[in-house]
């Protein structure tokens, strides 16, 4: 059976990029494939059911190898094979600064035709200062995604979690419990969440909750009462008194998040802008409400995660909270994986 990712690779520099980024793989999803740069060598029968089987092809470009013209034939037969089939996401990993230039033109050495030699191949840049192979995994995660396979996969990111670590260290070994994360990158931020609290707290369970911009506390408290568990019954007395003015959203948001200490949970609150809303704004005022009070614990409490921009005017109602963003991967402005 074929394996969802195929990695095609040629010169030495490479394959070294290459296997260093598959070790952060899980190495049943990565099939490795060395392209031989020969004269009049086809794809092998096996080699070519693999590219017909993969949903993520993954060609590894360099000048070294593209030096030959053969080695240009036998990669115009491997883009053939892997554009044939619809659905398939296709990633071109250049492993030198200014190669391949997206703009240049060949002569298919297939159909005879001057064409742009990419095609519809994606080039991709990453802002994150994390090593080559780790971003070009982060990269590869990303579209197995789009793909629908390896959903619960986590690259490691270690750079990241000193940052994380960093942010929430406090005096005589504690945590601070709230944490500010800025970062246009959803997938990029959970992935550090669950890696950062799989090592360090393992013992906790995450709580996911979700919010747009435009939303308030009353919004916000029905879905925390269901994450928590709370009855039907006791759910809906909550909402009641809260309807009656005997309490407050703020006042019950509060109550809940604080008994995730006793049922040993965290929990990440993911605040994104899907109504259109100006993204220059800062996070609404009622948010330091509910969780400007939190201070140092035991552990990490919450994760507030935002794409919007969290500016020093928002972070100064927080005075115990740590703060981090989490650079992801810009994907519209940058054209080309540069190494740093």
């Amino acid at each position: 059976m074929a394996r969802p990712v195929f990695f095609s690779v040629g010169g030495t520099r490479d394959r070294k990029l290459a296997e260093a980024t598959k070790a952060l793989l899980p190495d049943n999803l990565v099939y490795l494939y060395t392209r031989t740069g020969e004269e009049g060598v086809s794809i092998r029968r096996e080699i070519d059911a693999e590219i017909q089987g993969c949903l993520l092809f993954v060609v590894f470009w360099s000048d070294d190898y593209l030096a030959s013209e053969y080695a240009t034939s036998e990669l115009a037969q491997f883009r053939k094979s892997a554009e044939a089939y619809s659905g398939r996401e296709i990633l071109v990993v250049p492993t030198t600064r200014r190669s391949p230039n997206p703009q240049h033109k060949w002569k298919n050495p297939i159909s005879g035709l001057t064409e742009f030699a990419l095609g519809r191949w994606r080039l991709d840049r990453t802002l994150d200062r994390a090593p080559d192979s780790q971003k070009i995994a982060e990269h590869v995660r990303r579209r197995m995604e789009q793909v629908q396979i390896g959903a619960d996969v986590l690259v490691p990111r270690p750079s990241v979690q000193q940052h994380l670590k960093g942010a929430l260290g406090a005096a005589q070994y504690r945590s601070k419990e709230f944490l500010l994360i800025a970062g246009f990158e959803g997938d990029g931020r959970r992935t550090a969440i669950v890696q950062y609290m799989d090592s360090s707290s393992r013992h906790l369970t995450r709580k996911n909750i979700t919010f747009d911009s435009f939303e308030n506390p009353d919004d916000l408290l029905p879905r925390l009462l269901e994450v928590c568990g709370i009855s039907l019954i006791d759910a809906n007395r909550v909402l009641d008194d809260v309807r009656a003015d005997r309490t407050s959203a703020i006042k019950e948001l509060r109550r809940l998040i604080h008994g995730m200490r006793e049922s040993k949970n965290y929990l990440v609150v993911t605040m994104d802008r899907f109504s259109g809303v100006d993204v220059t704004v800062g996070l609404p005022s009622w948010v330091a409400d509910v969780f400007a009070g939190f201070r140092d614990g035991n552990a990490p409490l919450v994760f507030f995660v935002t794409s919007a921009p969290i500016h020093n005017a928002d972070i100064e109602h927080y005075p115990h909270a740590g703060y981090i963003r989490i650079p992801g991967l810009d994907e519209q402005e940058m054209k080309e994986l540069v190494f740093r």
